[in-house]
């Protein structure tokens, strides 16, 4: 389910596993959420919509998956071409998952934003 997650979802932006992948009652936990970002599954589509419209060649690569119990940790990195600039970016980021029944029910999130936005010029 995390690699899904991973290479299917964010890595080649099909948005409509995200029924599939969250519970209903998904609570993400990203500390760098966008303001006023919609919660839950919605919030997970808004990102993935978000970051392909700005990096339409974003690629997505699984560096490391690590499970226990009802927990699974995901390092991933990531490169693409921002629209506007041309400019190429990567990045790199880990999260934690909860699971419950074949489904994400809760997420963590950290990745190196301020290293991205220096990539763009912006930081």
């Amino acid at each position: 389910m995390v690699r899904l997650y991973s290479d299917e979802l964010w890595g080649a932006g099909r948005i409509e596993l995200i029924e599939q992948l969250f519970a209903p009652d998904f609570v993400d936990r990203h500390p760098d959420a966008i303001p006023d970002r919609p919660p839950g599954r919605e919030g997970i589509k808004h990102d993935v919509e978000r970051v392909r419209g700005m990096f339409p060649d974003f690629a997505m690569k699984t560096e490391e998956i690590i499970c226990e119990d009802d927990r699974a940790g995901l390092f991933w990195s990531a490169a693409g071409t921002q629209v506007v600039t041309g400019k190429q970016i990567t990045m790199s980021g880990m999260q934690i998952f909860r699971l419950r029944e074949g489904q994400i029910v809760e997420r963590w999130s950290v990745f190196n934003r301020a290293g991205v936005m220096r990539q763009l010029g912006a930081g």
